[in-house]
């Protein structure tokens, strides 16, 4: 498994990082996991984009970046993912309802 995600084969890559997530087989390790879904969901790997945008959203293994978080969420909407799919709109909604507090905290002049 490891010599494929090395050459590049994408759904490997996904795999490898599954299992260093859960320390399956390998020591557990959020580093490796992260860097493994890095290469697999910049290869096109909608599973890998999702399991990367959650690990934005949770802040695991990288600092918190919501952004980043949709981001890869869209992208793999963009490749077909329903669980990306869904995770976009939760995210989209939470954002949409902090620009609405802050909106509503500030004064118009503040704007």
């Amino acid at each position: 498994l490891q010599r494929a995600a090395e050459l590049g084969e994408v759904a490997s890559q996904n795999a490898l990082a599954v299992l260093y997530y859960n320390g399956q087989g390998v020591t557990k390790s959020q580093d490796q996991a992260i860097k493994w879904w890095k290469r697999s969901a910049e290869n096109g790997n909608s599973p890998a984009q999702v399991s990367l945008g959650a690990m934005y959203y949770d802040g695991k293994g990288v600092e918190k970046d919501m952004v980043q978080a949709l981001m890869w969420h869209s992208i793999s909407v963009e490749n077909g993912s329903d669980d990306g799919k869904q995770n976009r709109d939760t995210l989209e909604k939470e954002a949409t309802a902090k620009i609405r507090w802050i909106i509503k905290s500030r004064s118009p002049g503040q704007l």
